[in-house]
């Protein structure tokens, strides 16, 4: 059980160096991994609407990084300077998954400030066109008694320097604060976020984004995302000059998705803004799950929850009545430090050539600063009076963080040089498997597969590593048989020994013991 304050952690979790393979075995969503206000909330509204587990925390994550993202930041231990922690999510779900009932639901609290922020700003607003309308009039009486003097020829001195105090004196029109975009232009957002910089681009329908021109802007969503000053100039000569917290959470469907990576490989993975997003794929078996939960228990956990939100969205509206809040900047304790760094270590060796996550190395390499982002973000939710993130802690969101690039690697898997590679694999093997049974268990020359094998592979320079990937495998090998010289293709047993006729005499020429394949197995269907 996690204590109501202090330190939390997920118990019995795996050493760093097997949370992969721990992931790989455990696919749901990992809720023990949160502050129990999160984790409890997400797992009773699971259960009582059936909707993925996933989907739930993926909008609890983007509802805290609404909240939090004004009032804390992150150390980074390589550079030691502060970091926010807002976070950019992606949910890409069927329809009918419930999106839009669980972003209402969850996020309720963030809408009604949003809506409670465009209240004030209408009072304000009013405020304001009183004030100018008061400050034309004397401005006009001013310019006046300027007009009088010079016609009297007096010099006009101090009719002037009133007019300019009066200037200088001009009511500011109160900024307008948009806390919530979904469907919104690139002019629109940089002038919004001038004004106001805290803010979320929050889309249950996230086809409005895809087909927006604002996608075609990726290099001032990655800054935006980095904290870094955004200085944005337009041809009418208006300049912006602001720093932005801005919470990115999509939910495309599938097929709008794949489209929006087909057609934009360039501008949404290659230029980095992709890479910063937590995705999830949600199960649909999970939805079996469907009322298995009690309503008083559910609606208790999202009160505690949004009680919580709501605390922390009232330290945020300080900022608007000119409250100066001094933002939490936590850093990771020596223990925690050393883990952070096991575990990125961890991750270079997964994205390095051939390996699993090679196909989203992007992603992956920015797994470690979403690390300390929400670490920061649960510690902060958790008890705000904490100033260091401890190992234990830590420990619990790089499981969070590893699960979610598990994710990744499944959803742009089918997208990736590794997915044909390993498709490669399998219809070699198949096409050798049929050829020894045609011959009744004898192996054919190796040559053969050049001139008859699958046509994508008749090359040597794209036959050689398919090969020896299943050479590696113990899947088959290669064989010199006597007296001829030349080479022949066998198959091997489940015990990698191999397939032969009694009476054939041959020597191994090629074998798992002298050859390289990928550093994981592809499975052979």
């Amino acid at each position: 059980m996690y204590p109501s304050t202090g330190h939390y952690s997920q118990p019995n979790l795996p050493a760093l160096t097997s949370t992969i393979q721990a992931i790989k075995r455990i696919s749901p969503y990992p809720t023990d991994t949160l502050p129990p206000v999160l984790g409890n909330v997400i797992r009773s509204l699971h259960n009582s609407t059936g909707i993925p587990t996933e989907l739930i925390g993926n909008v609890v994550l983007a509802t805290v990084s609404l909240a939090c993202q004004s009032l804390v930041d992150v150390i980074q231990p390589h550079t030691d300077m502060p970091e926010p922690c807002s976070l950019y999510l992606m949910t890409v779900a069927e329809s009918g998954e419930g999106k839009t009932t669980i972003n209402k639901l969850v996020m309720k609290p963030c809408y009604e400030f949003a809506a409670s922020l465009i209240q004030q700003y209408q009072t304000q607003n009013n405020d304001y066109k009183n004030q100018l309308n008061i400050w034309k009039i004397r401005q006009r009486v001013l310019e006046g008694n300027f007009r009088q003097a010079i016609k009297k020829r007096c010099s006009g001195k101090d009719e002037r320097e009133e007019i300019h105090q009066h200037f200088l004196s001009r009511p500011q029109r109160p900024p307008y604060p948009n806390f919530i975009y979904e469907d919104t232009s690139l002019k629109a957002l940089v002038e919004g976020l001038s004004d106001y910089p805290w803010a979320g681009m929050i889309s249950d329908e996230a086809i409005i984004f895809f087909k927006s021109h604002l996608k075609n802007n990726p290099g001032l969503l990655s800054k935006a995302w980095d904290g870094e000053i955004i200085d944005f100039r337009r041809a009418d000569g208006e300049c912006y000059h602001f720093i932005p917290h801005l919470t990115f959470s999509l939910m495309p469907q599938p097929g709008v998705f794949s489209e929006y990576i087909r057609k934009n490989t360039v501008s949404a993975r290659e230029s980095g803004f992709l890479s910063r997003f937590l995705f999830v794929c949600p199960d649909r078996n999970s939805a079996e799950c469907l009322n298995t939960g009690t309503g008083a228990y559910t609606d208790y956990n999202l009160n505690v929850f949004h009680k919580r939100i709501n605390e922390l969205l009232d330290r945020h509206n300080n900022l608007n009545s000119g409250t100066e809040i001094r933002k939490k900047t936590l850093r990771l304790s020596d223990e925690a430090i050393a883990d952070w760094q096991e575990n990125h270590a961890v991750i270079q060796r997964m994205i390095s050539p051939g390996g699993e996550w090679e196909h989203i190395r992007d992603i992956a390499l920015k797994a470690s600063a979403n690390i300390l982002r929400l670490s920061a973000l649960f510690n902060y939710v958790h008890d705000d009076r904490e100033d260091a993130i401890h190992s234990h802690s830590l420990k619990a969101v790089i499981y969070l963080v590893n699960w979610y690039l598990g994710q990744a690697e499944k959803l742009f898997y089918p997208m990736s040089e590794r997915y044909q590679f390993e498709n490669d694999v399998r219809r070699l093997y198949a096409y050798i498997f049929d050829k020894v049974n045609q011959n009744n268990g004898y192996p054919f020359p190796k040559n053969h597969l050049e001139k008859y094998g699958p046509h994508s592979l008749r090359r040597a320079e794209k036959l050689t590593p398919v090969l020896n990937q299943l050479i590696k495998q113990r899947l088959v090998c290669v064989i010199q048989i006597y007296p001829s010289r030349a080479l022949y293709v066998a198959l091997c047993n489940q015990n990698g020994i191999i397939i032969a006729p009694y009476n054939v005499h041959y020597t191994v020429i090629q074998s798992q013991e002298n050859t390289w394949g990928r550093p994981y197995d592809v499975t052979i269907l």
